[in-house]
C-alpha cells in the first residue's frame, strides 16, 4: 500500500494538518515534516506529529491501535498511525521552548529538530543533519 498522498510539499502538510484540526497547544509537528514546513526540504512522505499524553490518550481511547516503535539501539518510541502517512508520537508534555509557530502551525524549532536528528543518528538522517548545521551556520567536524 502507497501513501495517501505521495511525496507531501509544505503547502500540502499544512492541509492535512489544519484538517485534523489539532488543538495548538497539544501538539508539534517533527522530524520530516517540519523539516518541509520550515522550507528546508522540498518534501516528505508522511507527517510526524508529536503530541502530549493527553492527546494521544483521546485517540488511543477512539480506538486507535498503540505501536512500540524501536528508533535505534537506544530509542524507541510509542506511536499511533491516524492514517497510512500520518503519525502520532507519544510525549509526556512538549516544552513550548521547542516550538516555532509558522503559518499557523506549531513546528519543531530547527535547533530542536538538529538536535532531534542527531539522536536518532539513523542513515536516513545523515542528509537533513547536514542540511540543518549548513542553515544554522554549524561547521561540519
Amino acid at each position: 500500500m502507497g501513501c495517501l498522498y505521495n511525496m507531501l510539499n509544505k503547502e500540502q502538510v499544512i492541509k492535512v494538518v489544519k484538517s485534523l484540526n489539532l488543538p495548538k497547544d497539544k501538539y508539534v509537528i517533527t522530524s520530516g515534516s517540519a523539516m518541509v514546513i520550515h522550507g528546508l526540504r522540498k518534501e516528505t512522505n508522511d507527517v510526524d506529529i508529536t503530541v502530549n499524553k493527553e492527546l494521544f490518550e483521546y485517540y488511543e481511547n477512539k480506538g486507535y491501535y498503540v505501536k512500540y516503535h524501536k528508533i535505534n539501539e537506544n530509542r524507541s518510541c510509542v506511536l499511533i498511525d491516524l492514517t497510512e502517512d500520518i503519525q502520532l508520537i507519544k510525549v509526556e508534555e512538549i516544552p513550548k521552548e521547542y516550538v516555532v509557530y509558522i503559518d499557523g502551525i506549531p513546528t519543531q524549532t530547527i535547533e530542536h529538530l538538529l538536535e532531534f536528528k542527531i539522536g536518532l543518528n539513523r542513515d536516513k538522517d545523515q542528509k537533513d543533519i547536514s542540511v540543518l548545521k549548513k542553515h544554522l551556520n554549524i561547521d561540519e567536524v
